[in-house]
């Protein structure tokens, strides 16, 4: 998906109660997580997302836009097809 699509990774743990920041970036280095990875400054993106858990996947469209939120683990065919559908410009 180069070209295609950004990955981006924000840690909301401390707002979550799911860990520090300190845990969140051995995390990142433990799974080899090598796509942008920022963190909350503050409980904003739980409200924005409505994140209700751990993980929650965003999709946003190119034109800022939620498209679609998925709360929970996702297995790479899952995210394989949603990424299909937006970059397809599903709705």
């Amino acid at each position: 998906y180069q070209d295609k699509v950004i990955f981006l990774s924000v840690d909301a743990g401390t707002y979550t109660g799911l860990g520090t920041r300190d845990q969140a970036r051995q995390l990142l280095h433990d799974l080899g997580i090598r796509y942008p990875a920022a963190y909350a400054v503050d409980s904003s993106p739980v409200r924005l997302y409505g994140i209700q858990s751990m993980p929650t996947t965003v999709f946003v469209t190119p034109k800022g836009e939620v498209w679609k939120t998925f709360s929970g683990m996702m297995v790479e065919d899952q995210l394989r097809r949603e990424l299909e559908r937006l970059v397809a410009g599903a709705t």
